[in-house]
């Protein structure tokens, strides 16, 4: 378990320098934590008040889907670097800014809980969902399979500042 199982921005290398990036090198990242999308799985990334010209899924598909207005949110953290940049690009679309990568900052183990639990509300949206998304079973697969394992190692990451390790307990959500 000591690979990181999710990217972060700081994880993002300029390709042309070879550079890391740092939030401030991005002008798309100025959504807000408390206008975040229900739907967003916890985690360094987040969707606040974003368009809904539904681009967000065109170009990070394995992580970005709609709510039932159009609004994008994030249903699963990227996981390798490609997803990172695709959600980078996703953000660098939006006109209104309203994606976030200070997730970190803001997440507790008590909100990861909450989300947790409120997830058979979002699941029993399924159907709205499914007007504007094409990949809400996939969606559904995730919240109902591995997400607890990703947000049982996200929630340890948030309250001990570290990757869990093999002989680490991970929170109860």
């Amino acid at each position: 378990m000591s690979q990181k199982p999710w990217y972060e921005l700081s994880d993002y290398t300029i390709r042309r320098s070879g550079l890391k990036a740092k939030l401030e090198d991005f002008n798309a990242f100025d959504g807000i934590f408390s206008e975040r999308n229900r739907f967003n799985i916890p985690g360094p990334f987040y969707c606040g008040q974003t368009d809904n010209c539904l681009t967000g899924r065109l170009e990070a598909p394995d992580n970005v889907m709609y709510d039932e207005n159009g609004y994008e949110f994030l249903f699963r953290q990227p996981i390798n670097h490609s997803e990172l940049e695709n959600v980078v690009s996703a953000a660098n679309f939006d006109p209104f800014c309203g994606y976030a990568a200070d997730g970190n900052q803001h997440w507790t183990l008590t909100l990861i809980s909450d989300w947790w639990k409120s997830r058979d509300d979002l699941l029993a949206e399924v159907d709205a969902l499914r007007t504007l998304n094409d990949n809400v079973d996939e969606w559904q697969a995730y919240l109902t399979g591995p997400a607890i394992e990703y947000l049982r190692q996200y929630a340890f990451f948030i309250e001990e500042g570290r990757l869990p390790e093999a002989r680490d307990h991970l929170p109860r959500l």
